[in-house]
């Protein structure tokens, strides 16, 4: 089956629910996301760090050839054992269901938060003064580079 076969036919079966994102950009749109409940990545990516960060509900189902560096190995089990990385099918529907019963228990889990800052912080930082700290390290690289 060729992908946009695929595509097609998660369409015929999404209906409303299903939403292919054709444009360059990461596809999180406002309108997007303010008709859906739950954000499902493919892998772990910049719009899924960004959900995570945002306290948007996500989820990411793992491909099964995707391996992760062994210094984050530790941080990404957490996310699995929070319910927000699943390396199965079955592992991410189960979860679904839970977080489709009670969306609000399910995001204010004081353990699943407390996961999710600690990764957004150590993956997913933002600074609304970043232009400081580039600034800064541009200042650095450019005597860095004099000094050659």
């Amino acid at each position: 089956m060729k992908i946009w076969q695929i595509y097609n036919k998660l369409e015929e079966m999404g209906g409303n629910n299903f939403k292919l994102c054709d444009n360059y950009d990461k596809g999180l749109t406002f309108e997007l996301l303010e008709k859906c409940n739950l954000v499902l990545f493919d892998q772990p990516s910049t719009g899924f760090f960004e959900c995570v960060n945002c306290n948007i509900p996500t989820m990411v189902l793992v491909p099964s050839f995707y391996e992760f560096e062994d210094w984050c190995i530790n941080d990404f089990k957490l996310l699995e054992e929070s319910g927000l990385l699943h390396y199965s099918s079955k592992s991410l529907i189960d979860e679904m269901e839970k977080f489709l019963l009670n969306p609000s228990v399910w995001m204010n889990n004081s353990k699943r938060k407390l996961i999710i800052k600690n990764f957004s912080i150590k993956y997913a930082l933002t600074d609304d003064k970043w232009w400081v700290s580039w600034r800064t390290f541009l200042k650095q690289l450019k005597k860095d580079i004099n000094a050659r």
